[in-house]
């Protein structure tokens, strides 16, 4: 036998034909039998969830049946269960659970980060790059449920760092960016991110300056991290990178807010040492609409370039046919010619 690909008229011919009549005709099929059958498209549509219905409770007993019935302990309704695809079931749940695990005031915090940037958070589900015990230990981190003293039921005695020198609560924030135990992993840490940002910033043309020293409007002295400079785009950047345990949506403000109060009365310092204007600083960036309005302009530049590049590949284009066509004209004038000699 070939291959039959069964659509839904013929699923439901089937059973209006042959499987009726069999269960009618048979006296061994009773109201105890099931009529049982997988999540197939042609199972589950509603013109055969009718055809089904009307064979009365015999047929009655099926898959979607069984679906429905365990969607709906999960606050899922019956329409919600036959209209919504597997997917739109799954991204539902899978919100659901989301939600409820972030509602954990302690073993849920900065958990609802994770859907703030989704491609940095893939690792969750794909675990690129992780081993098990690396995946177990980041998992336990993000939902902050690693084994730190400040973790009700970790420890009978204390919640204070268990490091002799430091008096600080034991968090994980703690531990990863405070503890003078670590203090040497972190400061790696961060010279890694910041060779990172040094390295992309170069591919793409900026002058980079790292360790900085500038001197403040009230005299006192600061040193940034990074100084990244771009003429062409007539902007400057002062980028100090800071690493913390993630807490909230509002932490990359807060964090915002407080480099800008540290940095921003160093920029007329900055402006004389590298001879840029304040206006190009990130910190001091004009109002939107202007900003919208220099974009505009950008894009109307681009455009009219584009749309030349465009007509000078066109005119090309027209020379090379009118060029063939006085090609074609000649060749037949020639051709006209030997034959009137011949």
């Amino acid at each position: 036998m070939g291959h039959v690909t069964v659509t839904l008229q013929r699923y439901v011919r089937t059973i209006q034909e042959f499987l009726s009549p069999q269960i009618a005709n048979n006296p061994l099929i009773n109201t105890d039998t099931w009529f049982q059958q997988d999540g197939a498209s042609s199972h589950t549509a509603r013109l055969r969830l009718e055809c089904v219905q009307r064979k009365g409770p015999t047929c009655g007993m099926d898959f979607v049946s069984e679906k429905v019935s365990a969607l709906s302990k999960l606050n899922i309704t019956t329409m919600d269960a036959i209209n919504w695809s597997d997917h739109k079931i799954r991204k539902h749940l899978r919100h659901e659970a989301f939600q409820t695990w972030t509602n954990h005031t302690l073993r849920g915090k900065g958990v609802i980060v994770c859907s703030d940037l989704p491609k940095a958070n893939s690792w969750v589900s794909n675990r690129r790059g992780l081993s098990s015990s690396e995946c177990t230990s980041a998992l336990k981190m993000s939902s902050n449920i690693s084994t730190v003293r400040a973790i009700p039921g970790r420890t009978l005695s204390t919640t204070r760092c268990r490091h002799p020198d430091c008096s600080e609560l034991e968090t994980l924030g703690h531990v990863l960016g405070q503890c003078p135990k670590g203090e040497l992993l972190i400061n790696a840490r961060h010279h890694r991110v910041r060779h990172a940002l040094v390295t992309s910033l170069k591919t793409l043309n900026w002058e980079i300056h790292e360790e900085v020293h500038c001197v403040s409007s009230d005299g006192s002295f600061r040193r940034a991290d990074i100084i990244a400079i771009n003429g062409r785009l007539k902007r400057a950047l002062v980028l100090d990178p800071t690493i913390r345990f993630e807490r909230n949506l509002n932490q990359a403000t807060e964090v915002d807010v407080k480099k800008k109060s540290i940095y921003e009365p160093c920029l007329p310092y900055l402006s004389q040492k590298h001879n840029v204007p304040l206006k190009q600083w990130s910190s001091l960036k004009p109002k939107s609409k202007e900003r919208k309005k220099e974009r505009k302009k950008e894009r109307k530049k681009e455009r009219q370039k584009g749309r030349k590049k465009e007509r000078k590949k066109a005119r090309k284009k027209e020379r090379k046919k009118e060029r063939k066509k006085e090609r074609k004209k000649e060749r037949k004038k020639e051709r006209k010619k030997k034959k009137e000699k011949f």
